[in-house]
């Protein structure tokens, strides 16, 4: 029939057309990595430091690699120039020039959550602070046989748990930061931040209810616990507006991570358009996707890069 024919016509165009796409994005990236070489040539030519800590902590590193990056994606006054199509190349240059800058970079999961995190040697006979309910109780004995020579100490309050974390009467505090009935518990998240913890462990503990609440085990220092790999990254974003959100989900997608949760934050943290996500790293290229988020979301903060360790 016509039609049929019309429509096989029609798919081999499109087939053709797309060969010629990935064609195009295989060159164009390989202008992305020259690109990144000439970035890391006047880094040294400048002499500003540009190891992989030095991308991810140094703010005259990070502002020159920014800067180097070219800019300019479509011709003038192309039809795509200001369109969804920019958008998508845009985040697609970004990863593919935050992979080329950390090309030869021996940086494991356990090293980049040293460099993101104030690390500490490990300590015996740690304390542990908590409240003493089920959920916690249960969340302490999930994160004590991760440790060694842990013992309790028990507080009227989650923010007192903290505290002692801060004043050093405790090495770590159990809070719970998310349940299915609630969602993200931002009152105990800014509790967290007054404080100055990082997340260093996660488990889930059901109650007889059918919920499921997330605890967390926090400290100021991230310590040498037998760190097998992170399997999750947790951030904090202020975006210029809500749709940048896509923009990070394609990044973690395009280095192999997964958005486990993204939510809301309330404006009382000082801009509107701030999100929390927690991102699942396990086998992903971290060491491209913290350089991405370092050099093109001004307004990130890491909350911790840690395992879970519910017993399934």
């Amino acid at each position: 029939m016509k039609i049929y024919s019309d429509f096989t016509a029609v798919e081999k165009n499109l087939a053709d057309s797309g060969r010629r796409f990935v064609e195009e994005l295989e060159c164009r990236a390989s202008h992305i990595y020259e690109a990144a070489h000439v970035a890391k040539f006047h880094l040294d030519m400048a002499k500003i430091p540009r190891a992989y800590s030095d991308m991810i902590k140094l703010d005259d590193t990070r502002a020159a690699l920014v800067t180097a990056l070219p800019k300019k994606i479509f011709p003038i006054q192309s039809p795509f120039d200001d369109g969804p199509a920019k958008a998508a190349l845009t985040v697609s240059d970004r990863c593919v020039y935050s992979r080329a800058l950390t090309e030869g970079e021996n940086v494991t999961a356990r090293k980049i959550r040293d460099m993101l995190f104030t690390p500490a040697e490990r300590g015996l006979n740690s304390k542990i602070a908590l409240i003493g309910n089920a959920g916690s109780n249960r969340a302490f004995e999930l994160f004590a046989a991760k440790l060694r020579g842990v013992g309790a100490i028990h507080t009227e309050t989650f923010e007192s748990a903290c505290s002692a974390v801060s004043e050093r009467q405790a090495d770590y505090a159990v809070i719970p930061l998310y349940s299915l009935s609630d969602g993200r518990l931002d009152g105990l998240y800014r509790i967290v931040e007054k404080y100055g913890l990082c997340i260093i462990m996660s488990c889930r503990v059901p109650s007889s209810d059918g919920n499921v609440t997330t605890y967390a085990l926090l400290g100021r220092e991230v310590r040498d616990i037998d760190f097998c790999g992170a399997s999750k990254l947790e951030i904090k974003v202020t975006l210029g507006s809500a749709s940048e959100m896509t923009e990070i989900m394609c990044a973690a997608s395009f280095f192999g991570a997964e958005v486990e949760r993204v939510e809301p934050m309330p404006s009382l943290y000082g801009r509107d358009n701030t999100f929390g996500f927690v991102l699942l790293v396990d086998g992903a290229e971290l060491a491209p996707l913290v350089l991405y988020l370092s050099l093109f979301c001004s307004q990130y903060i890491p909350l911790g890069l840690y395992a879970d360790v519910t017993e399934e």
